[in-house]
C-alpha cells in the first residue's frame, strides 16, 4: 500500500515538472498563485495612497524582478538549445533551424534563438508561425495523449522563412515557416 502524500508534498513534485493530474494540488497551486497575485495587488494600491514615495521605486524593484526572471528564462532557452543563436535568417532560402516548438490550436509557434543581443544583454527570440508541408507529420498530433500546457519539443527542422512581419494569430508571429523536414523532435519533459 503507498504512503498518502501530503498536499504539499503534491506541490513539490508538481513543481518540479512532473505531469500532475492530482486535482487537489493543481487548486491548491492555483489557490496560491491567486492570492499571491491579490496581495501584491493590495500592498501596491496601499502604498499609493499611504506612502507615495514608496510606490515608484516599488514598482521599480517590481519590473527589475520582472526583467531578471525574463532574463533567466531566455538563458535557460538558450542552455536547452545548445546555441548562441542563428546571426542571419536568410529569407525565402531553406535552411536547418533548431528552436522551441509550442503546439497550439491557435497560437502554436517555433522561437528561434538570435545572435543579436538587446538591452544590457537580453537574449532575443523571433516568433515563427510554421506551416508543416504535405507529408510532414505535426508534432503535436503523435503525442495526443498528453495535456496541452506542457507539450514543448526542441525540433531541428529544414524550413524556408518568410519576410519579417506580422504573421498568425493577430500578428504575433515575426515569420511564417514552411517545413519541409523534420530532423529531429524531441519532446521537452520539463517546460523552458
Amino acid at each position: 500500500m503507498k504512503p498518502k502524500r501530503t498536499v504539499a508534498a503534491r506541490l513539490r513534485w508538481s513543481l518540479h515538472g512532473k505531469n500532475v493530474t492530482d486535482r487537489r494540488a493543481i487548486i491548491v497551486l492555483t489557490l496560491f498563485f491567486l492570492a499571491a497575485i491579490v496581495s501584491f495587488a493590495a500592498i501596491i494600491g496601499y502604498l499609493s495612497i499611504k506612502w507615495p514615495l514608496y510606490f515608484f521605486p516599488t514598482m521599480l524593484l517590481f519590473v527589475a524582478v520582472n526583467l531578471a526572471l525574463d532574463y533567466r528564462s531566455k538563458l535557460r532557452i538558450l542552455t536547452t538549445l545548445d546555441t548562441n543563436g542563428y546571426a542571419n535568417i536568410i529569407e525565402s532560402q531553406p535552411n536547418t533551424y533548431t528552436g522551441i516548438y509550442r503546439p497550439h490550436w491557435e497560437i502554436g509557434h517555433i522561437q528561434i534563438p538570435l545572435a543579436k543581443r538587446s538591452l544590457f544583454g537580453f537574449p532575443t527570440f523571433e516568433s515563427w508561425c510554421p506551416r508543416f508541408a504535405d507529408g510532414v507529420p505535426e508534432p503535436d498530433d503523435e503525442h495526443d495523449d498528453l495535456p496541452e500546457s506542457p507539450r514543448q519539443f526542441i525540433i531541428t527542422f529544414v524550413g524556408t522563412p518568410s519576410k519579417r512581419g506580422q504573421y498568425g494569430h493577430m500578428g504575433m508571429m515575426d515569420r511564417k515557416v514552411s517545413i519541409d523536414l523534420i530532423v529531429e523532435l524531441k519532446l521537452l519533459t520539463k517546460a523552458v
